[in-house]
């Protein structure tokens, strides 16, 4: 199914039978019939336009009937600068906006088993401005529970098993990423590649995450693959390199 020309679709999400489908390229988030593709609304988020005409609705998860949205709010007439950072709740059945909260720049929205959500912020290659927060829609977001340095390098990533464990990913200005483990708020190198890292993904198990990797056209001696690690006992399962394929991939899902 289409979406529309230059609508860079970006995250799909089923809720209330429906297919959720976030556009950069729009000041809507489409919505489907799953089963046909056919268009059956849309879901007007205009009015968290950050100046250049889109507010870049991004990742997105599901709860009770609701969608919590990120909204990236980059500036795209302007070497996509961040010009804000929004959550936003959809309701689900009406389709529409029903309350909404801000965000540091550059958000991201994951499920975060014990907790709720989890939301990641930073833009690449700004010294300092990447966090890591718990989100609920009762209380909104956290203080931060852990912020980015020089010294560690830029948020890239990150994906939690249980209340307190987890995997960050950051990259450093010589793009080498390090994936960390996440330990109710301290972190620890677990992992370095110079791989290109796509994404970073909890199975689901209670313990272990899938980190993804492709070449690297900056580090011309790099490979792909999937790299295991054990959150809780903090173990590279894949001390050996990657888990090779036949092509590199770019994102997994469980279920």
């Amino acid at each position: 199914m289409s979406t529309g020309t230059k609508s860079n679709p970006y995250e799909a999400r089923e809720c209330e039978g429906k297919l959720f489908v976030t556009l950069y390229g729009r000041k809507n988030i489409g919505v489907y019939d799953p089963s046909t593709g056919v268009a059956a609304g849309t879901v007007d988020i205009s009015a968290y336009d950050d100046g250049d005409g889109y507010p870049e609705a991004s990742s997105m998860v599901e709860a009770d009937g609701k969608l919590y949205v990120a909204l990236n709010q980059l500036d795209q007439d302007n070497r996509w600068v961040a010009n804000g950072g929004k959550i936003i709740e959809v309701d689900c059945a009406t389709m529409s906006v029903t309350q909404g909260w801000a965000a540091e720049p550059n958000p991201s929205i994951r499920q975060w088993p014990g907790v709720g959500m989890l939301v990641t912020t930073g833009v690449y290659d700004v010294e300092g401005d990447g966090a890591l927060y718990s989100f609920t829609p009762g209380a909104g977001l956290s203080a931060a529970l852990w912020s980015e340095s020089a010294e560690v390098g830029d948020l890239a990533g990150a994906a939690m098993v249980d209340a307190t464990h987890g995997v960050l990913l950051t990259t450093s200005a010589d793009n080498v990423t390090t994936a960390h483990c996440y330990d109710n708020g301290t972190v620890a190198s677990v992992m370095q590649t110079t791989s290109y890292v796509s994404s970073v993904s909890a199975v689901g198990d209670g313990a272990t995450v899938w980190v993804l990797g492709r070449y690297n056209y900056a580090n011309p001696d790099s490979s792909g693959g999937i790299a295991v690690i054990d959150a809780q006992a903090c173990a590279d399962l894949t001390a050996s390199g990657w888990h090779t394929l036949g092509f590199s991939p770019s994102a997994v899902a469980f279920y």
